[in-house]
């Protein structure tokens, strides 16, 4: 069974919070975010709430929306060596950083991945690969 979680960095910090995910309107109808826990829930940035893949890299790290990832396969004319996980009709894949169009492929060898950062804490990571 697939597992269907969920992560955002909370409104008054800079930390990820995983957990379920609840949309809610607030009396001034305002929609906000949240990540529900155990022990609570705890109101997160819109902007930084990403879905679990449900796939692992090569570290068993869980890969979500928003990740940034390496590939330890040889480049090709479709996919450099650091991409971002979005979701694209579908399915979650890996956007090349590198190439300016919309060139992605599937997620399908987790294995010859690895989780690197995320476009959120690590937005520099996007430039590497242009250098």
């Amino acid at each position: 069974m697939r597992t269907i979680k969920f992560r955002g960095i909370a409104i008054f910090g800079k930390v990820f919070i995983y957990g379920s995910l609840i949309i809610a309107t607030n009396e001034a109808g305002r929609v906000e975010y949240f990540i529900k826990r155990t022990s609570g829930s705890i109101q997160v940035k819109e902007e930084s709430v990403g879905q679990f893949t449900g796939l692992k890299d090569k570290n068993s790290v869980e890969i979500y929306e928003g990740d940034i990832v390496e590939s330890m396969l040889p480049r090709n004319k479709f996919f450099d060596d650091i991409a971002k996980v979005v979701f694209r009709k579908g399915s979650f894949m890996m956007k090349s950083v590198e190439f300016e169009d919309e060139t992605s492929c599937l997620i399908d060898s987790e294995q010859f991945i690895e989780v690197i950062g995320n476009i959120y804490m690590n937005k520099e990571l996007l430039c590497q690969s242009n250098q």
